[in-house]
């Protein structure tokens, strides 16, 4: 599955082919908004292009990247816990994972999976995209 990309510029369109960073980008989009993501989320990853390298960075490290996000220090515990159930447990829905919520679980389903039919999103972009997605797709 590749999700078509569209005029909504969702940042997970980008981020399918990599799980983890379509989750965490869910976390980080978590109450704030997509331009406070976007200014931060490029550099993280760069210095954290997966799970275990964010597992052992030291929080000096991380909590300047994710402070203007607001909540820094509960989210480094956050996605520090998810990113080692991530890697760690044999999880076998990623619903079951710390700090996975509805908005990431549908955006997985959506993004990942391409299991776009059977999700109703509540957020309003995956709403718009699923939306787009209905009008759109050639199945």
């Amino acid at each position: 599955w590749i999700p078509p990309r569209s005029p909504h510029k969702l940042i997970q369109e980008k981020l399918f082919h990599d799980p983890w960073k379509v989750v965490m980008a869910c976390i980080f989009l978590h109450r704030t908004t997509g331009a406070q993501t976007k200014k931060m989320l490029w550099d993280f990853f760069k210095l954290f292009p997966g799970p275990q390298h964010l597992i052992d960075a030291p929080a000096e490290m991380v909590e300047p990247l994710i402070k203007p996000l607001g909540l820094h220090k509960k989210r480094l515990e956050l996605i520090k816990r998810f990113s080692h159930e991530y890697l760690y447990t044999d999880w076998t829905d990623i619903s079951q994972l710390h700090g996975v919520g509805t908005y990431a679980e549908d955006a997985y389903m959506i993004f990942v999976e391409g299991r776009w039919k059977e999700v109703i999103p509540d957020d309003a972009m995956l709403e718009q995209y699923w939306n787009w997605l209905h009008v759109n797709s050639e199945e």
